[in-house]
């Protein structure tokens, strides 16, 4: 067995959970519903601590030495049980690509009223930023895995724009400017 079965398993996880409406991300929550469909797929996991890292390991059940690490770092010397636990979350919702119904995109033009609708205090999203480019969602990803808050500073810390091409530079100031707007 190889790891791009690995990596399937997982997706036909993520696509089971995709449809499912999860309204809270703690942990008494979301092993529950993930395991459930791990074992389905004859996987199972596990979280262990290392030096600066929280792992989320995840192993098939029918293979021996089949097993996929995946790390969430961090800088502090001492973790609370609360911050373990939000660690974790953030692993499991990752690696499971769990978004909460506010952050839901709704490709459809003609949307119905069932979709969900944003927070008041949150941008509505535009028909520019519906998808943000490959560069910005990997600096988003970078800023969730050392739980900063995703803004526009931070995004532009994480982009290396003069390694970019023109093209991908035009789409990230584009989306970088709308952010804004």
């Amino acid at each position: 067995m190889s790891l791009n079965l690995m990596y399937h398993k997982i997706s036909e996880i993520q696509k089971i959970l995709m449809g499912k409406s999860i309204e809270d991300y703690n942990l008494n929550t979301l092993i529950p519903l993930i395991f459930k469909e791990a074992c389905k797929q004859n996987l199972m996991f596990y979280f262990n601590c290392i030096e600066n890292a929280v792992v989320l390991n995840i192993r098939d059940t029918r293979e021996e030495n089949m097993e996929l690490n995946i790390r969430y770092h961090h800088n502090h010397a001492d973790i609370s049980p609360e911050m373990l636990e939000m660690m974790e979350s953030r692993l499991l919702q990752n690696t499971f690509l769990l978004v909460s119904k506010s952050h839901t995109f709704n490709h459809s033009n003609d949307a119905d009223e069932t979709s969900s609708k944003p927070d008041v205090h949150e941008k509505p999203i535009t028909e520019s930023n519906l998808v943000p480019p490959s560069a910005i969602r990997v600096a988003m990803e970078e800023c969730k895995q050392q739980g900063e808050l995703i803004t526009r500073k931070n995004l532009e810390n994480k982009l290396n724009l003069k390694g970019m091409n023109q093209d991908k530079r035009r789409q990230c100031i584009a989306y970088l400017r709308d952010m804004e707007a």
